[in-house]
Parts: structure tokens; C-alpha cells; sequence
């Protein structure tokens, strides 16, 4: 772990190093270096430019755009221009993907000069107001395309273009249901305006943990999340335990920020079961991807159960038995419970 005197909070911009280091992975900045170099090659072969500029300005271009997003996930005051209007994001970051362009094809040009003398002449100024007016017009439209992932989820968005689930196919899933503990009481308590800001900010937080760990958030319904992963069946499943995990360490560190904003910190109960179900798209001005089948029900009964055997967080045996339970966790079998709708008993236990 770094230790926050020796991380500065990243100078100015309160970064936690420790979330920027576990984002920044040399697979995911390989693939974004590789992109950027193609890109660049692409735009070279475009305007007839040299692509010795393409490639070296792409390379300069996409490294400074991967920092900067990998950096919005663990900077606090980044994470309150996202939790503003999406419009104010959407002009902050254009601008500084604008200053990173900028900068890029000004280290370009400098490089590229102090190599080759012979390239004075072909990078003037109305060359670089071209390329600069080119790569804002491209960025506009990535961070428009980005935030429209976002809105309906990446999963969702290239699933939707592509039609996989014009047909319904079978797949399996795990499912996780959190619910917010007495929210009814929490109301009561704080208010509901601080309850609903309490929420939001829960969720808004938690969802990068949830990403990073491999799981797609699926729907919100009020004062729930549905949280879905890939499930194999003939293997081990580990990444949506990491996550309760990590959510787990998450909260309890921000247990006084919570309370001293908030007025209450976010207690939560948590179902997981896995199966199979049905995937298929659905409606035609909205359009989104929805689950049938008895796993999804059965994965939102046992979290409703978590109340009535007093704890936080059950999963279903058959879930369990082909998970790798993390070594700050461990689980305790409650019993064959009943569920509501559910004709036979199911094996659950808790986790702590």
C-alpha cells in the first residue's frame, strides 16, 4: 500500500494512488498505446501526412487521454464534476482531452523537429491548427459516444447494435440483488432528501468497484442494484466476491463520511444465486436487455430472506460451491430456508 504522505493525494488532484495504480494495468495501457498508434497511422493515411507524425503524435495523444480517464476513477474532485449535471462533464472533459491534444501535437512537433530537420517546413502552424481542429471534432465525438455507453451500459450498447439478443438465447448468469437496509427508517430518520442524496452517492461510488471487478450493473430499482456476471459452471467463479469484498472495505472506510455528510452511513443486504436464464432485448423507443427465468427470482427471494435469518449477505450452496471464497471472508451454512413462490428448499449460507 502508498502511503498518503508519500502520494501527496497526487498534488492538486486528491488521487488516490492506490485505485490509480490497480486501474492502470500494463495490459490495459498496451491496448491503449497499440490503439493510439493505430489511430494515428489511420488519420496520417487520411490527410496524406507523414506517418511518422501520425504514429509518434497517436502514441503522445492516447497515453495522455488513458492517465486522464484512469485518473476521473480515483480523483475526488473529478468524481464531483461527474456527479453534476452529465452536460458540465461532458464540456469538462472535452476541454482537457482538448489541452491533451493540444499538448500531444505540440511534443510531436518538438520531437519530430529536433529529429528531422527536413520536417520544418511541412509542420507549420496551419498544419497544427488543422490537426488540432480535426482531433477536438474527434473527440466530441468519443466522449458522445462514452457517455451514451454509459448511459445504457457498454455491455448493453454493443449488445443492442450488434442484435445478439434480437432472438432470445440461454445464458448463464450470476445475479446479485442489493438492497439498501431499512430505508423506510432511514428516511424517517435523516430525511428524504439526505436518504435519496445518500443513495445516489452509494451507488454512484460503488460502481467503479463493480466495473473493476468485472461485473455489469444491470438496473437500478429504486433503492436496489442489480449487479450481473458471466457464470461458468464447470469452473470457478471469484470476481463478484472480490467486489462484495471490495464494496465491504469500501464502505467501512468511508463510514465517517458518510455519517458527517449524510447524517447515516449506507447498510446494505445482499442475495447471490446463479443459472440459467433467458436473455432477450425488449421495447423499441427505450431499449434494453432483460432476464426471465427462476434464477433471477430466486436471487432477489434470498436477499429478501437476508432479513428474516437476520443477516447481510446469503448466497445459494450452488453458487457457493464453485466460488473461492477470498481469505478476509468466510461463510456459515443457515439452512434449507423456504422462499417465497418456491415449492422446494434451498441451501444458503451467509457470508461475513
Amino acid at each position: 500500500m502508498i502511503n498518503n504522505q508519500t502520494s501527496l493525494r497526487c498534488l492538486l488532484m486528491n488521487i488516490d494512488l492506490n485505485i490509480l495504480l490497480s486501474n492502470v494495468t500494463a495490459e490495459k495501457f498496451v491496448l491503449a498505446f497499440i490503439f493510439s498508434i493505430l489511430f494515428g497511422f489511420g488519420y496520417s493515411v487520411l490527410v496524406s501526412e507523414r506517418i511518422i507524425f501520425g504514429v509518434v503524435n497517436g502514441a503522445f495523444l492516447g497515453v495522455g487521454v488513458f492517465l486522464f480517464e484512469s485518473m476521473s476513477e480515483c480523483s475526488k474532485y473529478i468524481k464531483r464534476i461527474k456527479q453534476g449535471p452529465l452536460l458540465s462533464y461532458m464540456a469538462f472533459q472535452s476541454f482537457v482531452w482538448t489541452l491533451i491534444v493540444g499538448l500531444s501535437l505540440w511534443i510531436s512537433h518538438s520531437l519530430l523537429r529536433a529529429l528531422d530537420v527536413s520536417l520544418i517546413n511541412e509542420l507549420q502552424d496551419k498544419h497544427f491548427l488543422r490537426h488540432l481542429l480535426f482531433c477536438f471534432f474527434v473527440v466530441l465525438v468519443i466522449n458522445y459516444q462514452i457517455r451514451l455507453a454509459q448511459f445504457f451500459g457498454y455491455r448493453v450498447l454493443t449488445n443492442i447494435l450488434l442484435g445478439r439478443y434480437n432472438n432470445p438465447k440461454h445464458e448463464n448468469k450470476i445475479f446479485m440483488f442489493m438492497d439498501i437496509k431499512d430505508s423506510t427508517r432511514l428516511t424517517e430518520t435523516i430525511g428524504d432528501y439526505a436518504a435519496q442524496n445518500m443513495i445516489s452517492s452509494f451507488f454512484f461510488d460503488i460502481s467503479s468497484i463493480i466495473v473493476r471487478n468485472g461485473g455489469e450493473i444491470h438496473r437500478y430499482i429504486g433503492d436496489e442494484v442489480v449487479v450481473i456476471w458471466d457464470y461458468n459452471e464447470h469452473g470457478i467463479n471469484v470476481d463478484y466476491l472480490r467486489c462484495l469484498s471490495d464494496i465491504n472495505d469500501y464502505v467501512n472506510s468511508k463510514k465517517s463520511y458518510y455519517q458527517k455528510k449524510y447524517g447515516a452511513f449506507p447498510e446494505y443486504r445482499v442475495g447471490m444465486h446463479a443459472g440459467k436464464v433467458i436473455a432477450s432485448e425488449v421495447g423499441d423507443h427505450k431499449r434494453e436487455i432483460v432476464y426471465f427465468g427462476d434464477t433471477i427470482n430466486t436471487a432477489s427471494r434470498i436477499q429478501k430472506a437476508c432479513k428474516e435469518v437476520e443477516k447481510d449477505f446469503l448466497i445459494s450452496k450452488e453458487l457457493l460451491n464453485r466460488s473461492q471464497i477470498p481469505s478476509d471472508m468466510c461463510s456459515q451454512y443457515i439452512g434449507r430456508l423456504p422462499l417465497a413462490g418456491k415449492k422446494s428448499l434451498l441451501d444458503v449460507f451467509s457470508l461475513s
